[in-house]
């Protein structure tokens, strides 16, 4: 796989399809692992590499998973999505899915950040067979914490990472 050194740009943006979309990816890394790294919005792949310390959390990553991230339609590098003036989580989820077949991934350990939690929790839950583990950053895994009438995500559906340090602990939503 491709290195990516200090002072390299990154990685080559490719692009997968999605009907008539396309939807920017990067590939980087050379670890056994895969992991989609689906940050949050506002930084596109091809801006990423620009920040130093931003550069090296994600060459850090690499050092230890076979990295794939993207911009979801409608964001970033990707196309604006056909027919939507915004798409929904179902069909970023299927940008998730569309940009794993097309870097030839058949499981991955999906991490969410942000705003972008969502995807891959929705992911996790709609294609468990490729779900090989569910990392959730400064992402909220149910809505009903901030709002009691929004319908939870069922427990089943995500594995809270947030655990003490002492093991077996509450997560920090106490869930």
């Amino acid at each position: 796989m491709q290195e990516v050194a200090i002072e390299d740009e990154g990685p080559e943006t490719q692009f997968a399809w999605v009907g008539e979309d396309r939807v920017a990816f990067q590939v980087f890394g050379d670890g056994e692992v895969d992991l989609l790294y689906v940050s949050a919005s506002g930084d596109p792949v091809d801006l990423r590499w620009n920040w130093p310390p931003y550069a090296q959390f994600l060459r850090r990553l690499g050092t230890v998973a076979r990295v794939v991230t993207f911009d979801p339609r409608g964001l970033g590098s990707s196309d604006r999505a056909s027919g939507d003036p915004l798409p929904s989580w179902e069909r970023w989820v299927d940008d998730a899915r569309a940009v794993l077949d097309t870097a030839g991934s058949a499981r991955a350990v999906l991490f969410g950040v942000g705003n972008h939690g969502p995807i891959v929790t929705l992911f996790a839950a709609s294609h468990p067979t490729r779900t090989r583990g569910l990392i959730l950053a400064n992402a909220l895994a149910s809505a009903s914490a901030l709002e009691p009438e929004a319908p939870a995500i069922p427990g089943q559906c995500f594995t809270c990472l947030d655990r003490k340090a002492d093991a077996g602990g509450p997560c920090s939503t106490g869930r």
